[in-house]
This record gives structure tokens, sequence and C-alpha cells, in this order.
């Protein structure tokens, strides 16, 4: 129950928490500290029990040798051990008797440990109490590991949420159905809807095209294929005030639906359409006036108009 009240957690910072408070009730002691390792070989966190009363100080420069155990250690009189470099006088100091240290490791690695302190001098953490703080440990390592897992993902998500929202191209997310899901403030302005006209429509509807039904289509490629569609160029037609737009428009698959993005190339369209008109109109006028020299030039060689 202890292990399962621990995993129910999911931020590392409330899974020590609960560990040490766990550890403190399993085992009977009237202190106790669960602690983290950090990249460097130091103690990254700490938590005791009771909170307010720690035992010692995690950042101690002394203390570091305390990220590196690797096998339990049991001491049953405080008075009567070296194995405990900058701890033992305090911890006597403070009525302490015996002491457990006892390694978290996960696949093979260890992540951090338990302290357990004790101030009566009949406890000495014997064997079975060190087989029940091993088992207290590995449950405690998956609990880490799940909680630093979710927080990787959480934060993975918001990554991606802040990329998708700030994005100056048009995103939207579609179920297996075809209803739109999701849209991003730039695909919202490039519809000219509000996330509320959009949500749970049908896409065809919102576009006023036919991609989603389009047999030949590039969402129709990607349920195929399963893979990204290369952009291909569309016309949103004009409709609820909102003006006619070019787009070009990609697809990508998605476990459960798809992801469908736009770039509005309206202007760049129009830039195209008048560049073509100017150099039409340009060639036209130089050819008019070169027509004319050539023709004039004719008539003298051939002495028709007097030099």
């Amino acid at each position: 129950l202890a292990g399962q009240r621990i995993a129910s957690h999911l931020r590392v910072s409330d899974v020590l928490a609960r560990a040490v408070d766990e550890a403190a009730r399993v085992f009977d002691v009237t202190h106790a500290t669960v602690y983290l390792t950090g990249q460097h070989g130091r103690i990254d966190a700490a938590h005791h029990y009771p909170s307010d009363q720690p035992l010692f100080d995690r950042t101690a420069e002394d203390l570091s040798w305390l990220a590196r155990v690797e096998r339990p250690i049991a001491v049953p009189d405080l008075r009567d051990t070296d194995a405990l470099p900058g701890l033992k006088l305090g911890l006597i100091e403070q009525g302490v008797h015996s002491v457990l240290v006892m390694p978290v490791v996960h696949k093979s690695e260890v992540v951090g440990g338990i302290l357990l302190f004790a101030k009566d001098n009949r406890r000495s953490f014997s064997g079975p109490s060190q087989e029940l703080a091993r088992i207290f440990a590995g449950q405690l390592a998956v609990a880490v590991d799940n909680a630093r897992l979710y927080q990787a993902t959480a934060d993975a998500r918001q990554r991606v949420e802040a990329v998708v929202q700030s994005a100056f191209t048009s995103i939207l997310t579609v179920d297996t159905v075809g209803r739109v899901r999701d849209a991003n403030p730039a695909a919202r302005q490039l519809l000219g809807r509000g996330a509320d006209e959009l949500d749970g429509r049908l896409l065809d509807d919102v576009l006023g095209i036919d991609l989603w039904l389009d047999p030949d289509g590039p969402i129709a490629r990607a349920r195929r294929t399963r893979k990204m569609v290369q952009p291909v160029e569309r016309q949103l037609p004009a409709e609820d005030g909102r003006e006619g737009q070019e787009v070009l428009l990609g697809v990508a698959p998605l476990p459960d639906g798809y992801l469908i993005s736009m770039a509005d190339i309206t202007r760049l369209k129009e830039l195209d359409r008048l560049k073509s008109e100017l150099v039409a109109n340009v060639s036209h006028e130089l050819r008019s006036p070169v027509a004319q020299i050539k023709a004039y030039n004719e008539l003298l060689l051939g002495g028709l108009v007097p030099c």
C-alpha cells in the first residue's frame, strides 16, 4: 500500500514528500530523509521527516559521498563507527543511536537514497528491516522514474503547443472522421472564425472545398501511405465575408487523425501574376519600336526613302 500511495503522485517533489512520510510510518522512526542524486555526483533534492526538523544539511560538502552509496549501510551504534563522515557527530548530538542508508537504484544506476534514523538504542536495522527497506527503495525508484517521464512528456507537450500556437503557418488537427479538433491562432485568422466556430465541424465545411472526401487528394494519400504528403496548392472560396485565398496545403498523419497545415500564398500568387503581366507588356512595348526601326531601315536600304 505504501508503494501505491507513493506511485499515485506524478511530480517528483510530491513523490519524495510522500515517500519520506511513508518511510517514517513503515519503519516507525522519528526521523527520515529521502534524497535524489544529481548529474554531478551530489545530492540534488531531499525531503525530510519531520519536514521542519532535518538532521543534516544536504548541501554540505562533506556529504557528497552519500550520492555514491551503492550498497546498504547499517550502523547499529553511531558511537562505534566511522562509516558516516560528516554525519556522525551531528547525529550523536541530536540523540540518534542507529542509522540505515539504503541506496535507491534504477536500471543499475544509483538515483538516490533513503536514510532512516532511530533514537531508540534497541533499534539496529537488522536483516528484515534492510530487506523491507530494499523493497521500499525499489518502489521509490519506479515512482521517481515514472514522475520524471511524466514531467518530460508534459514539458515536451508544452514546447510543441508553444510552437504551434506561435507559428505563422495555419495548423488544424482533425479526428479520424474529418472533424476539426484544434486550430491555432493563425488558422483561425486565415479562416475568419473563432475556436467555437471550428471545433467539431467537418473539415470540408470549414474550408469550403472537397478535401476530406477527395479520393485523389492529399488526405487520401496520407491515409493510404501513413506518410506526410508534400504541400499542394488549393483555392479556398470566398464565403461569409471572407475573401478567396490561395493556400499551400500539406497533410501529415497522426495516431488519431491528421494535421493540416496551410500557408496563405494569395499575395505571392498575385505578385507572380503582376510580374508576368509586366514582362508581357514590356516585351510588347519593346517589340513595337524595334519592328518600326527595322522596317524603316529596309526602306532606306532599298532606296525607297531619300537619305
